[in-house]
């Protein structure tokens, strides 16, 4: 089975290292972590991963670059990453992202929607 990235944007190194952690066992994927959401649409642009999730409360998140350039322009798919109590929901309207996860993320679930979209990617 061919490897592909998946690309996680966020802030939160705890979240980040426990996605690593929880996913690092992967056959079907190849996580990327990145840390500044200004790398995100280069890097996608180099990488080419099947899914990209971001948290949108980042420093350098920009609606029309992650969402227009990677899902319009790439085709990629784009899973927003939420605090709990975020105030950003409006972004997931203006993004018009695939789907939606709450921190913390249940591993499973994650597992399951890179694998769902993965599926539709290919």
């Amino acid at each position: 089975m061919t490897r592909t990235t998946v690309i996680v944007c966020d802030h939160d190194m705890d979240e980040l290292a426990r996605i690593k952690e929880g996913l690092e066992n992967e056959t079907e994927f190849e996580l990327e972590i990145i840390y500044d959401a200004r790398e995100l649409v280069g890097e996608a642009e180099t990488r080419w991963p099947c899914v990209v999730i971001v948290n949108p409360e980042m420093k350098g998140f920009n609606e029309y670059d992650i969402c227009k350039k990677l899902m319009r322009g790439q085709n990629i798919p784009v899973l927003l990453l939420l605090d709990r109590n975020s105030t950003h929901r409006v972004s997931i309207d203006e993004c018009t992202a695939d789907d939606v996860l709450t921190k913390p993320v249940q591993l499973n679930n994650l597992r399951n929607l890179i694998k769902k979209h993965m599926t539709v990617h290919q």
